[in-house]
C-alpha cells in the first residue's frame, strides 16, 4: 500500500498545531517540538498519543529524540506505516 506522504504532513501539523497551542501556518516541518513549538513533556506525551490514536500503532517511550522537528514525526510514521 502506497503511504500518503502529504496527508501525513497536513495532519502532523494539525495535531502538532493543537497540541502546541500555535496556528497552522506558525507549524512548519522544520519546527522543532520543544524549541520552536514550545511543547512541554505533557504536550508531547498528548501528541503522541494523538498521533497513535490516528494511525493506529504504538510509539515506544524512547520513540523520539527531545529535539525531533515535525519532519522527523513525519518521517517516522512514514516509516511505520510502510514497515
Amino acid at each position: 500500500m502506497a503511504v500518503d506522504i502529504k496527508k501525513i504532513e497536513a495532519c502532523v501539523i494539525i495535531l502538532a498545531s493543537e497540541h502546541s497551542g500555535r496556528s497552522r501556518k506558525d507549524v512548519s516541518l522544520r519546527a522543532k517540538l520543544t524549541d520552536d513549538l514550545g511543547m512541554d513533556e505533557l504536550d508531547i506525551l498528548e501528541f503522541v498519543m494523538s498521533i497513535e490514536e490516528e494511525y493506529s500503532f504504538a510509539i515506544p517511550d524512547d520513540g523520539w529524540a527531545d529535539d525531533i522537528t515535525v519532519q522527523g514525526v513525519v518521517d517516522y510514521v512514514v516509516k511505520r506505516l510502510e514497515d
